[in-house]
């Protein structure tokens, strides 16, 4: 290869120019050049004439820091959170994430997602041109409920008062203050339940909320006030034996009422009082005392007055003790600032109420056969007498009856809970202690648990046994005697078995869109527009049947599927009917041809010829064309045409016209005649031309 001069110098002073050894200044213009993201290092390495380039000193770092997580629980543990920054991710469990040695130019991050909270800023763009420190807040998706109670009494003192709980969910609450609340519920619907307290009934009872999904507008929060309102009941005296206007009165804890009518009523909140009566002058009331127990239904008592003229003659009345042996202490009342925990029972003699708060009671009757009955029940004791009823006899003398409470033997009962779901959880400030909240009811007792089993006392006898809540999208094997429960002397051991409900899922083919199809699964109907019906059941085998659908075949169109643990897909294919289409006669009747002369008609495509009259075609529905073929002699008219086809037969008239030899050329002459005319023209012509040049040359 030949090098010119001027290559050869040309190539000489590109060397030069690009040596990054050539000029003393140079070395400054590509320092400069770079921009300053990198810089010369001056080492050994300059002193035998490479320089090398290192990242220089004008790098930034972003820093982002993050407020609102839980602290960590412990070396190790906490909240792991994350960014990712131009798709490099990062996490830590502490506050601060960094990216560093970042080149100026645009970022953009995310943060992580992290279960029950949402970030704010959750992304962004950062133009870097210096360190920058983002802040990352976390906000706590959790809702929250407040209830409010008014109407009980306030508390009496420290640790004491009216103690009011709620149930939310299967969690319990109670306080003895004004307010109860439920922080950090996850959305979805709850239900509360207000706990009894006697005397009192509260409004609203129970009901339902719900906690929204969160968003950064905020917490979804939900409140209610519990109005407790002292249950009253009436109480009425009614008198008999008085004459008209008289009066007569009643001293009801210390209230005194008269009347010159026949009932004298009170209205109490439940508790024990006692009465006396104000007899009128020259009566007597075969009741003079007495003590009530108001409860929750109306309360009436009778008073017979016995009319005489001398009261010294008046009947005596004589002392009946009642004596009870080993009752418990059942019940409290608040008297003065302070409970007062003492025996609750009661008799009926006569159908008239006695209570008591101590552990005997006497009661004046007269002369009489009275019945007595102890109807006050105690769980876990019974009563040596029997509680239908027992006959006392009063004749001139007082007596003592004694009531015995014979305390029953508890048995243990064991009821667990499998593969119940973790139904509810506890933060208690620095994790989160999921548990399984579950409960029974037993003769309307609801006991719940946090744990997979709990154990009651129970004595001998029946009880009505069911569960007390339910767990969406689980169903409970129930105990085998359900719905009672035998106690006989022994313990026993419950086991209820959680399982989840699994899916019966159809889905169908075949179809158009948008056709409404059903099915019937284990009694109950689906409908759907759609490609798919499910329906969500516990283990078992069920019976199902596919609706038919106008136009098409449906397999299968019933059957049985088996759930056992898991889903269970039936595909149902659906196959259009093929039906075919009714068809009608098309009759072409010609005219004017003579017999045996072939015509021919094309119609819808289709060509037929004939040498009889009629030519016949059969189609559906539908509006088609046809024409109809010449005839060397005749005219045909219609020539052509469409035919419209609608549920009958058709029927077609095609006529021929004979062309007349007695016609002129120009109107009636065959076409084979003018031909023949013309051409003997053209001849005649072509041989006078043909002469007439011969002549010329000549």
């Amino acid at each position: 290869m030949k090098w010119s001069i001027n290559s050869i110098v040309v190539s000489i002073a590109l060397l030069i120019l690009l040596s990054p050894i050539s000029v003393a200044g140079m070395h400054m213009n590509i320092g400069n050049n770079i921009n300053n993201n990198t810089q010369v290092n001056n080492s050994a390495m300059s002193q035998r004439g490479v320089k090398s380039y290192l990242p220089s000193s004008n790098l930034y770092y972003v820093e982002f820091t993050v407020t609102g997580l839980p602290s960590p629980i412990s070396s190790g543990g906490g909240v792991d959170w994350g960014i990712t920054l131009n798709g490099v991710f990062n996490s830590t469990i502490g506050t601060t994430i960094s990216f560093e040695r970042l080149l100026p130019g645009t970022y953009h991050y995310t943060v992580s997602n992290i279960s029950g909270f949402y970030a704010s800023p959750p992304s962004g763009e950062i133009e870097l041109s210096s360190n920058i420190t983002i802040s990352i807040t976390f906000n706590s998706l959790w809702g929250s409920a407040g209830f409010i109670e008014t109407g009980l009494p306030s508390p009496i003192s420290s640790g004491g008062g009216v103690d009011w709980g709620i149930t939310l969910n299967g969690v319990f609450k109670s306080t003895i203050g004004t307010t109860i609340s439920f922080e950090r519920l996850l959305p979805g619907t709850y239900h509360y339940t207000v706990s009894n307290i006697s005397g009192f009934y509260a409004s609203p009872p129970s009901g339902n909320f719900t906690i929204s999904n969160q968003s950064q507008s905020g917490k979804s929060s939900f409140g209610a006030t519990i109005v407790f309102t002292p249950i009253i009941q009436s109480v009425s005296f009614i008198e008999s034996g008085l004459p008209s206007n008289t009066e007569w009165g009643i001293t009801l804890n210390g209230t005194f009422i008269e009347s010159t009518n026949s009932v004298i009523s009170f209205h109490l909140m439940p508790g024990t009082y006692n009465y006396s009566i104000q007899d009128p002058s020259a009566y007597m009331s075969n009741i003079s005392t007495g003590r009530l127990l108001v409860e929750y239904s109306y309360i009436s008592v009778s008073l017979k007055f016995n009319a005489s003229s001398n009261p010294s003659s008046l009947p005596s009345t004589h002392s009946i003790s009642i004596e009870t042996n080993n009752f418990p202490v059942y019940a409290y009342s608040y008297n003065n600032n302070e409970f007062s925990f003492t025996v609750v029972w009661a008799i009926e003699i006569n159908n008239l109420i006695f209570s008591s708060y101590s552990s005997s009671m006497v009661i004046q009757l007269a002369n009489g056969l009275y019945n007595i009955r102890f109807f006050t029940s105690m769980p876990g004791y019974t009563i040596n007498q029997t509680p239908a009823s027992h006959n006392i006899t009063v004749n001139n003398e007082s007596q003592t009856v004694e009531l015995y409470a014979i305390e029953q033997i508890g048995y243990t009962v064991t009821i667990n809970a499998e593969n119940f779901p973790l139904f509810s959880y506890n933060y208690d400030g620095n994790s989160f202690q999921f548990t399984v909240v579950w409960a029974v009811e037993i003769n309307g007792i609801i006991y719940f648990s946090y744990s997979t089993s709990q154990t009651i006392t129970l004595y001998n006898g029946s009880y009505a046994f069911g569960l007390a809540l339910n767990w969406p999208g689980f169903y409970i094997l129930e105990y085998p005697n359900m719905p009672t429960m035998l106690v006989q002397g022994r313990p026993i051991t419950v086991t209820l078995t959680a399982y989840p409900f699994n899916q019966g899922s159809f889905t169908e083919s075949g179809l158009s869109s948008g056709t409404s199809w059903s099915v019937t699964f284990n009694g109950s109907k689906q409908s759907s527009t759609t490609s798919t019906i499910t329906f969500t059941e516990p283990n078992g085998t069920y019976s199902y049947t596919v609706s038919s659908v106008a136009g098409y075949t449906v397999s299968p169109s019933s059957g049985k599927i088996n759930i056992n643990g898991s889903n269970v897909l039936v595909s149902i294919i659906f196959t259009p009917i093929k039906t075919t289409p009714s068809k009608y006669t098309i009759t072409f009747t010609e005219s004017g041809l003579s017999s045996g002369t072939s015509w021919s008609v094309t119609f819808n495509g289709s060509k037929q010829s004939s040498t009889t009259s009629t030519i016949t075609f059969t189609e559906p529905n539908g509006t088609y064309s046809y024409t109809v073929s010449s005839v060397a002699g005749y005219t045909v008219s219609p020539s052509s045409g469409s035919i419209v086809v609608s549920g009958s037969n058709i029927s077609k008239t095609i006529t021929y016209t004979t062309v007349s030899s007695s016609q002129t050329p120009l109107s009636g002459t065959p076409n084979i005649e003018i031909y023949g005319i013309i051409g003997a023209v053209v001849t005649i012509a072509a041989i006078g031309v043909a002469f007439a040049l011969i002549r010329k040359r000549n």
